[in-house]
């Protein structure tokens, strides 16, 4: 994507930086710094999703391969593993103590998206590009 062409790099950061200002305020209102989190990480997918599809679109490349098929598996188990870690913190965020939660919230997160990371076809790729550069 490094065409020397910034228009869509700067609408999208335009769109950071607005999302990022209102939705930051009004969820910095309702939830404090968690909301302020959660409009910091809206912000910042919406931004950059904004130039990988005005990049697509320019390029003529179909917006399929933003998401390849064998990737949705690993897609929705990552939404359901931080709706699950969103679950699991407001259910038992004053039950004990917070490290105890944040490492049982961290092996959830993890026991669900293993399956879909082991079996994606990129890992034997990765694997394959490791073992070429270490031996």
């Amino acid at each position: 994507m490094g065409i020397g062409e910034l228009k869509w790099n700067t609408i999208g950061h335009i769109i950071m930086a607005v999302i990022n200002a209102g939705l930051g305020f009004l969820l910095g209102l309702l939830w404090g710094g968690i909301g302020i989190v959660a409009s910091w990480a809206f912000a910042t997918a919406a931004g950059n999703l904004t130039v990988g599809i005005a990049y697509h679109i320019r390029h003529k490349i179909s917006l399929g391969e933003l998401l390849p098929a064998e990737s949705k598996g690993i897609v929705l188990a990552n939404l359901f593993g931080l709706c699950l870690a969103a679950l699991l913190y407001y259910w038992f965020k004053n039950s004990g103590s917070s490290s105890t939660l944040e490492i049982f919230i961290i092996i959830g997160f993890l026991m669900i998206i293993i399956m879909p990371a082991w079996l994606h076809p990129m890992r034997h790729r990765l694997i394959g590009l490791i073992k070429h550069e270490l031996i």
